[in-house]
């Protein structure tokens, strides 16, 4: 066990004995002392004084001088006497101890209890350790200490009944202040709160009911204590269930210690009787604490008397005639409270006559005359009252009066008490606006006829700044100073505007006035606003406020942008929706300041409307304007016709910002590697694949040497700095090779890799921190080259693992430094990585002095990936779990579970647990492998009952748990599909609508449950059915349901376009529906539609849609069938393609159906970021329609998205439409009003860029399954042919060879990676459309907002001013009890206020004139759902999980952990080996290697490339992966392929170890080896010997139990099996024990078999032992000399042999010192 003390101190320390008759270091100068304590109190010459103590303070002590030796109190649980500084006479749990030599802590282990007195006593016989007795200095020696007083509270009281009795609204502590509160009803729970958790017991004992106020002295109400849930938010009792009583007693409940209690009384208190819950002086309530120190009291009251608690409280209001009343009343709708609601039977109706609302003659006087007001009362819940006053008026004041009645009764039976109350009327909130509207901009569409557009406004309350109306018209001239004015925060300033036109002047009421400001009418731009209000910011000047711009204008116009490009497309929103020629389409942009808009580009549409804006046109513009000035990406355009009104759009969208793709020439690289979990001291091997960008090509990077791989944080623990390591590029195939040391110290954990690269930044890396001086060490070494050496290390250091052959070339690593030595001083420049610095980076990685790694200005990241560093116990076998991949909801599954090492041997009587997850069920089952590795389950999905059953849709989770050969955790998984059949359906639908008689196509996509394979040509039939016939959901007539049910389709699943021709379907009346869909003659359905309830609360207020909602994907899946709705709707809405995949040159046809009641045309746009093509299709009829394009090219290459434009203008008048839909339409909603429908669809052009790799392995020798065998050390030969699409063979490609042990790949899978699909060039671009139908309003919808507002403001003048005139955007969620179901949520557009009965809009604004306290209930809290949890990565070292059986023993048990054994064993040659084992070559565990091969080969004239492969010592499957790059070929593309193989390392008669990972000084333990015989014909008799490694002697870490120098045993294993053999060691010492196993099987002369020789490390007891201390050490001033400082040393007791002694003294942190480099600190 090694022994570690710390001294920080300035210079070493030196060790010193001492003689015991010896005067004490510097005893005169120094004597032992006090100096500080904490608290500073406990230091007094006061016999008097007293310290409190509060919280958890601790208690500390400082002494002048060291008084214990270094380490005297280690290992102790209680100091001795002698050791002991001070004593405390409180019962109060917690740790005294040293923290330094010389200071002493007290740590209380629970917060200081409250009501305590007791002392702090010094040790008056208290000794240094050098025997220097305490002097207090006139201290005295012993201190009272207290704390503070319990407190009492009362945290809340419940009553079922009295929230019964008020639907929740019921309160304990809101009333009147001459209410007796809190009130306790009968039956009620108490919370009670305490500052210090009291014995529940000892609390119910003490607590007394007293009388209170009221009570008199008859109380006989008793106390019955409980428990309390802790935290208490609403205070409620914890009950315990009835199955659990006869195991807990209510005497046990009480024994728990709580800081909470609920107190019940019995019997109730009397009404208003008020008493006393004591907790009295002198009573015990805890162990740790005193007794109480005073009487300690809660207040509570029988019930309140039944009023309805009118308020009290109205601010008196003593302003001026202009002066605002705030507190008082707002509505005509006045709200009570009922606390303990009515007795049943009790009606409105009996309270009417009893209340009263007047308003006073003389506001300012309470007492004049009242005039009497009409009202209604109605009770709107149990506890809510609502008196509505139509004649309640603003700025007056009212009296309500209650009169008292013995007939009126609340829930409790007390009668009803008199009350009143005198409160004012609000003023009128103060308003001057006009009609609301999106971003500040309308369009109308222009009419002939009348002179003027009228624009109502309205005015209410005092006046304020703005106090006209003005309108101006505007013209071309105008629009900078508007756009900048509208879009900016700084507003615009009326001289900015011109002359105005017609005004009016707000009026000077207060009631609500409306006034009409006259727009000039007919084609034009004019802005209404008020004027005026003062700017400060930037500059003083008064702007407009409330400004609308109206565009009166028969253009229609949209917008699409495509990176920095922007098309117009301009038509006429009448008539025919002709495209507009010649119109003219101008950009601006918006300034940051103030000033006019900046004008950009323009253009004039064509023949077809259309005219494009490129982007670099765009930028360029901005960039003379100064682009720093302007609003980034904030375009604004305006489009003007002849003999059209023009149109403002205030935002138009670009896409994203312009980038010429085609200039684009920068890197994009792929790391691959060889596993992604890396165990401490082991290599990392990458491949980087790379290639230029340019445009759409990706091109061989030429010219480029190297690359810069970033590993981040760093593997150095103290600094965590990022690693750079420097690698050759082949700019040949774009591929560069490095292994990545991992240091035996990397801390465990996630860390990124990243591929730096020069040119183009697409990421920039952030520049590095300076290395700390701990962190160049590290850094220096692992950038270093080979080192140019013929040395056995040089050459382990510069290859690969194995030797490779001839044609293959092995990846180099930087040099590692030799074990115990130093660091490099200084890396040289140009030995940095495999290689040297390329020109184009030899300036940005020169270290600077001291070899720190520096910056990374100048490279980007090109690519990146992550890895784990960790330590797991990688499995010796592996657990397969084989389901049917789907089954019915009430199926038996069947699951079968296979054990097999990974050598290929059964592992017999495994017991594996086998865990089962679903929605509403779970379960466990426990099973054991046969003879054959085999065991088998079974779950009956049709016993589970009701309320746990699954359905369709549903997931069965398996999870099986083996606790492996090697006692190492193995898991597999697997997940079982519920469904109705096997076949899963997609729907799709071409439109998003639930219109009544609106027609929409379907379309499905089958896939296959088993594999998930698409079925197209799969008939599916699809109806429209009723989803309720039982609750009449339909308003449909017979006629119309029968012809409904003759309505049905059957679709082919993948003919997309068919299918939205052939299945039309559509609601034939108002209700509620369901698709129905059925694949054979299994069906289900999902809901669709809305019945008249709530097409009358949602009306109709937008068009059908040809996209789904907020662009989310609503697939509507159905598993034979069950459907799952995703995203917002039920069906996906979407434009369709005629084909799931395109090449180039071909046409794709663009399905989409018009459903609506004008003419219609489209515009579509498609592409990618290097081009973009338009088509316009002049006429789209009504239904389906194909939309043709192409043949495409470039814009589509790699695939690319088309946007889709319906513009459909107004129907000529007098031309015959089909019929309307028959549903409720919002107010402001006009069907047949210009509108633009968008949609868009992804276009997949995929291109051929892959290779075919094909892998084998030739060893000679194959198991069972066909996978190669090869005995260790032995040769195996890896054949890799490579091939292009069309099958010819590749020559001159480059292959990347690795071979993995597949245990690391199970344990953190790895898949082999597509290099092809990860370097294709992203030509993906934004292409956004921007249309007008937001700004869009009708005269109609004008009209109806301000004669809505005019009635309801002659209802209530208090409601707020609403003057919105376009229909609302927004969604609302429905919760709907429908269908298949037992609920669903929908989403139903939000109904505008305007489209609300008048009823219900001003139910939603009351006053309340009672005291009302806030809703009762509970808070809805959502969580998760609870699952499996994951496999946790186990990377720390030495977390105990594994152990080997070994018999009991006190101390000398055996330790194991969950990774793999290490191995520090000496390499020694292979005939000693053999001679050793006895014939058979020792496998040195020391030797093993998790990637046995990487390795980089070129291809032969035939696409041929041979490795040959020498096989590891250690045994088991091993994964065999290829990846190919092709030749060279000019500019041409780099192609990649890959592929993969396995092989199987093993003998005839194998060993694997089970041993612990560690064992300590003095255990017995047991260790041995997994004998297996994959290979075998018939069951063979192997005998293993067990020895110990090393030289012999007294030296030996570990021996074996028996003392001979080996024991041996023999077993018979089965043909293909596996048998576990053990030995008893004993371990004597600290070091690594060799065990060596050698397995011959008699045959031959006793040939041996197998020999396998490992180490396992033996440690100490328990860990490094750490002890340090700490102090200040102060040179004398008045010379040069130093002081000095003396320690004592007192070294635990220790066995010979166990451990080692450091002494380590530094200046600073404990962290720090630890870091430091050799030399700062001294060892001793």
């Amino acid at each position: 066990m090694a022994r570690r003390g710390l001294l920080l101190a300035m210079l070493c320390a030196a060790a010193v004995v001492r003689r015991a008759d010896a005067q004490a270091f510097l005893q005169e100068e120094l004597p032992l002392r006090p100096l500080v304590t904490t608290p500073s109190e406990l230091l007094t010459d006061s016999a008097s004084a007293i310290v409190t103590l509060v919280q958890r303070q601790a208690i500390t002590a400082v002494f002048s001088r060291p008084v214990i030796a270094l380490g005297a109190d280690w290992g102790q649980k209680e100091l001795p006497k002698e050791l002991t500084p001070f004593t405390l006479s409180c019962n109060t749990p917690g740790r005294l101890r040293w923290v330094t030599t010389n200071i002493a802590r007290f740590d209380p282990s629970v917060d200081w209890p409250t009501d305590l007195a007791c002392t702090f006593d010094w040790n008056k016989g208290l000794k240094s350790f050098d025997g220097v007795a305490l002097d207090l200095a006139g201290n005295v020696a012993s201190v009272k200490l207290a704390t503070a007083e319990i407190a009492v509270t009362l945290s809340g009281v419940s009553s079922q009944a009295a929230d019964n009795a008020t639907s929740g609204l019921w309160s304990y502590n809101v009333g009147l202040p001459d209410d007796s509160l809190p009130e306790v009803p009968p039956g009620a729970n108490i919370t009670l709160s305490f500052t210090y958790p009291v014995e529940l017991s000892r609390l119910a004992a003490a607590l007394q009911v007293l009388p209170g106020k009221g009570a008199g002295a008859a109380l006989n109400s008793k106390a019955t204590v409980l428990p309390c849930d802790e935290p208490v938010f609403t205070p409620r009792p914890l009950f315990f269930p009835a199955a659990a009583a006869g195991r807990t007693s209510p005497a046990d409940l009480l024994r728990k210690s709580a800081s909470c209690a609920v107190v019940q009384l019995t019997p109730a208190l009397p009404p208003g009787a008020g008493a006393k819950l004591r907790l009295p002086k002198g009573a015990r309530y805890s162990a740790l604490a005193g007794p109480a120190q005073s009487d300690h009291d809660v207040d509570v009251f029988g019930l309140r008397r039944f009023r309805i608690p009118l308020r009290q409280d109205w601010r008196p209001f003593e302003g001026g005639p202009d002066d605002a009343i705030y507190d008082g009343v707002s509505f005509r709708r006045l709200d009570m409270w009922l606390p303990h609601g009515l007795a049943a039977g009790v009606t409105p109706a009996d309270l009417q006559p009893l209340l009263s609302i007047c308003k006073l003659s003389n506001p300012r006087n309470a007492n004049s005359p009242c005039a009497p007001l009409g009202f209604n009362l109605t009770r709107l819940a149990k506890g809510r009252l609502r008196m509505g006053v139509p004649g309640l008026e603003p700025r007056q004041r009212y009296r309500v009066e209650v009169k008292g009645s013995d007939r009126v009764k609340d829930a409790f039976g007390l009668a009803l008490q008199p009350l009143s109350t005198v409160f004012w009327s609000r003023s009128l909130d103060p308003a001057f606006q006009g009609p609301e509207v999106s971003d500040k901009f309308v369009i109308f569409e222009a009419t002939a006829g009348a002179a003027t557009l009228t624009w109502p406004w309205v005015s209410r309350g005092k006046p304020g700044e703005a106090r006209t109306a003005q309108q101006w018209r505007l013209g071309a001239d105008d629009v900078p100073r508007l756009i900048a004015g509208i879009n900016s925060y700084y507003g615009l300033p009326p001289d900015s505007l011109g002359t105005s036109g017609s005004s009016i002047t707000r009026s000077s009421d207060a009631a609500p006035a409306f006034q009409d400001l006259q727009l000039p009418t007919g084609p034009g731009l004019s802005l209404a606003a008020a004027c005026c209000v003062q700017r400060s910011y930037p500059t003083k000047s008064l702007v407009v406020t409330g400004e609308a711009l109206v565009l009166q204008s028969n253009l229609q116009a949209a917008f699409i942008g495509a990176d920095g490009d922007v098309t117009a497309w301009v038509t006429d929103s009448q008539g025919a929706g002709a495209p507009v020629r010649g119109a003219k389409v101008s950009l601006y942009f918006t300034p940051l300041q103030t000033g006019p808009a900046v004008a950009g580009p323009s253009c004039t549409t064509g023949a077809d409307g259309t005219c494009v804006i490129d982007g670099a046109s765009i930028s360029l513009a901005r960039n003379g304007a100064g682009a720093g000035s302007l609003r980034e990406r904030e375009v604004s355009a305006f489009v003007t016709a002849p003999g059209q009104g023009p149109l403002l759009v205030p935002r138009v969208s670009s896409g994203s910002s312009f980038r010429d793709a085609s200039q684009d020439n920068t890197y994009s690289a792929v790391a691959v590697l060889d596993r992604p979990l890396v165990k401490p001291g082991d290599d990392l091997h990458v491949t980087a694949f790379i290639q230029r960008v340019r445009g759409a090509q990706m091109l061989p990077p030429t010219g480029l040497g190297s690359i810069v791989f970033q590993v981040s944080p760093g593997f150095d623990p103290a600094s965590q700095q990022p690693l750079l390591l420097t690698a050759k590029v082949d700019d040949s195939f774009g591929t560069a090779h490095i292994r990545i040391p991992v240091p035996s110290n990397a801390r465990p954990g996630e860390f990124s890799l990243a591929i730096l690269a020069p040119g183009t930044p697409k990421q920039r890396t952030p520049p590095r921190r300076a290395a700390s001086p701990a962190a160049r060490g590290l850094l220096q070494w692992s950038l270093l080259p080979p080192a140019a050496s013929s040395s056995a290390d040089a050459k382990e250091a510069a290859f690969a693992p194995n030797q490779p052959p001839k044609g293959a070339a092995a990846i180099p690593a930087p040099a590692k430094p030799k074990a115990g030595a130093a660091p490099p001083a200084k890396a040289p420049p140009a030995a940095r990585g495999s290689g040297p610095a390329p020109a184009t980076l030899s300036k940005i990685l020169v270290p600077p002095t001291g070899g720190a790694a520096s910056d990374t200005d100048g490279l980007s990241n090109v690519g990146s990936t992550g890895f784990t560093v960790g330590d797991p116990r990688p499995p010796t076998a592996e657990l397969n779990v084989t389901a049917p991949k789907w089954v019915t909801p009430r199926a038996r599954v069947n699951v079968q579970l296979t054990a097999r090492s990974y050598i290929g041997t059964q592992v017999a009587n495994a017991s594996i647990s086998l865990a089962w997850t679903l929605p509403k069920a779970k379960g466990e089952i426990e099973v054991t492998t046969d003879s054959e590795g085999r065991a088998s389950a079974a779950i009956d999905l049709g016993e589970l009952g009701a309320a746990n059953a699954t359905r369709a849709g549903d997931a069965l989770e398996l999870r099986a748990t083996w606790i492996g050969p090697t006692r190492e955790p193995i898991f597999a998984s697997r997940t079982v599909k519920i469904a109705d059949g096997p076949v899963r359906v997609e729907l799709s639908r071409t439109l998003e609508t639930d219109l009544p008689g609106v027609p929409f196509g379907v379309t499905a996509a089958a896939y296959s449950n088993e594999d998930d394979a698409p079925l197209d040509g799969t008939l599916v039939a699809i109806s429209v059915v009723p989803a309720n016939t039982s609750a009449g959901a339909t308003g449909c007539t017979a006629a119309q349901l029968s012809a409904l049910a003759k309505k049905a389709c059957s679709i082919k699943s993948g003919d997309t376009v068919a299918a939205a021709r052939a299945c039309q379907l559509a609601l034939p009346c108002v209700g509620a529906f369901a698709v129905k869909a059925c694949v054979n003659a299994s069906c289900t359905n999902v809901t669709l539609g809305r019945n008249a309830t709530e097409w009358a609360g949602f009306p109709w207020n937008e068009q059908p849609k040809i996209k789904a909602r907020g662009g989310g994907h609503a697939v509507l899946r159905c598993t034979a069938l069950r459907f799952v709705a995703r995203g917002q709707g039920w069906l996906a809405s979407r434009v369709l393609a005629d084909k799931p995949q395109y090449s180039a040159k071909q046409s794709v046809a663009l399905v989409v159906q018009n459903p609506y009641w004008g003419p219609a045309s489209a515009l579509v746009v498609w592409g990618n970021r290097l081009q973009r093509k338009q088509k316009v299709f002049l006429k789209v009829g009504p239904g389906i329609s194909n939309l043709t394009i192409g043949p495409i090219g470039t814009e589509c290459l790699g695939g690319c998205t088309a946007r889709v434009l319906l513009s459909v203008a107004r129907p000529a008048a007098g031309k015959a439409l089909a019929p309307l839909p028959a549903v409720p339409v919002s107010r402001l909603f006009d069907p047949l009003a210009p509108h633009t429908p968008d949609g868009s669809v992804d276009i997949d052009v995929p291109q051929g860029t892959s290779l075919s790799c094909a892998v084998s392995v030739d060893s000679g020798a194959k198991n069972s399954a066909g996978v190669a065998v090869v005995a260790p050390n032995r040769t195996a030969n890896i054949a890799v042919k490579v091939t292009d699409k069309d099958g010819r063979p590749v020559a001159g490609a480059q292959v990347t060879l690795v071979i993995v042990d597949k245990a690391i790949l199970d344990l953190k899978p790895y898949e082999l990676q597509n290099v092809s699909s990860q370097l294709q060039p992203d030509l993906s671009a934004s292409i956004e459309a921007t249309t007008l139908d937001r700004f869009r309003a009708t005269r109609a919808a004008l009209n109806a907002t301000f004669s809505t507002l005019q009635r309801r403001l002659k209802l209530d003048p208090f409601l707020p001013i609403y003057t919105r005139i376009q229909p609302s955007s927004g969604y609302i969620p429905l919760w709907r009890p429908w269908g298949d179901w037992a609920s669903s949520s929908s989403f139903l557009p939000s109904p505008s206020p305007v489209d609300v009965p008048d009823t219900d809009y001003l139910a939603s604004f009351t006053s309340q004139i009672t005291v009302f306290p806030g809703i009762n209930g509970p808070v809805g809290i959502y969580g998760g759902f609870g699952g499996p949890v994951a496999m946790p990565m186990m990377m720390a070292r030495g977390a105990a999980s594994f152990a080997a059986p070994a018999p009991a023993a006190a101390a000398g048990e055996a330790m194991a952990d969950n990774a793999a054994v290490a191995s520090k064993s000496a390499v020694r040659g292979g005939a000693e080996a053999a001679q050793q084992a006895g014939g058979a070559e020792v496998r040195l565990m020391s030797d093993f290697k998790v990637t046995p091969l990487f390795a980089v080969a070129t291809t032969g004239a035939g696409g041929d490339a041979t490795v040959a492969f020498a096989a590891p010592p250690n045994l088991g499957t091993f994964v065999v992966r290829a990846y190919a790059a092709s030749p060279p070929d000019g500019e041409a593309p780099t192609l990649y392929g890959a592929g993969e193989s396995r092989v199987v390392v093993r003998r005839g008669v194998s060993l694997l170890p089970s041993v612990p990972r560690i064992v300590r000084t003095g255990d017995t333990f047991e260790g041995g080896v997994i004998v297996t015989s994959p290979g075998a014909s018939g069951a063979t008799k192997v005998t293993v010997v067990a020895s110990i490694g090393g030289k012999a002697g007294a030296g030996r870490p570990v021996v074996l139990q028996s003392g001979a120098a080996s024991d041996s045993t023999s077993v018979t294993v089965a043909a293909g099996g596996q048998e576990e053999l053990r030995f008893k060691f004993t371990t004597r010492q600290v070091g690594n024990g060799t065990l060596r196993f050698t397995a011959t099987t008699g045959a031959g002369g006793d040939a041996a078999s197998d020999a396998l020789e490992l180490e396992v490390p033996v440690l100490g007891r328990q860990g490094d032992v750490y002890v340090a201390t700490s102090f200040a050490v102060r040179p004398n001033a008045t010379s040069n000399s130093t002081s000095t400082r003396q320690e004592g040393l007192a070294l635990p007791k220790a066995e010979n042999g166990t451990g080692s002694l450091d002494l380590l003294a530094g200046v600073g942190y404990l962290p720090a010192v630890q870091v430091w480099p050799a030399g700062a600190t001294c060892m001793l």
